[in-house]
C-alpha cells in the first residue's frame, strides 16, 4: 500500500523557523528556570533578577560580561576553523585554560607523525 504523502528534508530551513527557534528556545529556557525557582521554594522573578539584571547594572558588572565574552568568542572562532576543516574538537574551554595551542599540540603532533585516534 503506498502512502499519498512522503517526507523530505528541506534543503534550507525556512525563514519563519530560522527566526521561531531561538525565540523558543529561549522562552522555554525561561518558562523552565521559573519552574525549577517555583518548585525549590525561591521566587522567581527575584532569580530572574539577580541573573539578567543585576550582572548589568554596574560598570564592573559590563566589563565582567565583556571579560567571559572575549573569552567564548576567541573559543568559538578557534572551534568554526576546525569544524569547517572537518576536525572535530570536543575540548575547547579545557584547552584554553590549559594553554591553548601548546595543548592542542600534543594530538596534532601525534595524528600527524602516528596518525593516531584523537578521541581515545
Amino acid at each position: 500500500m503506498m502512502l499519498p504523502y512522503r517526507l523530505e528534508a528541506r534543503t534550507t530551513p525556512s525563514r519563519t523557523m530560522q527566526l521561531a527557534v531561538p525565540l523558543i528556545a529561549a522562552l522555554l529556557t525561561l518558562a523552565i528556570g521559573f519552574l525549577i525557582f517555583s518548585l525549590v521554594g525561591r521566587d522567581p522573578l527575584q532569580a530572574m533578577h539577580a541573573f539578567f539584571i543585576e550582572p548589568l547594572s554596574s560598570v564592573n558588572g559590563w566589563s565582567e560580561l565583556l571579560l567571559k565574552a572575549s573569552r567564548l568568542c576567541l573559543i568559538g572562532l578557534g572551534l568554526a576553523i576546525g569544524y569547517r576543516a572537518n576536525v572535530w574538537n570536543i575540548g575547547a574551554e579545557g584547552q584554553m585554560l590549559l594553554g591553548g595551542m601548546v595543548w592542542a599540540a600534543i594530538p596534532a603532533l601525534l595524528k600527524s607523525r602516528f596518525n593516531t585516534n584523537e578521541f581515545s
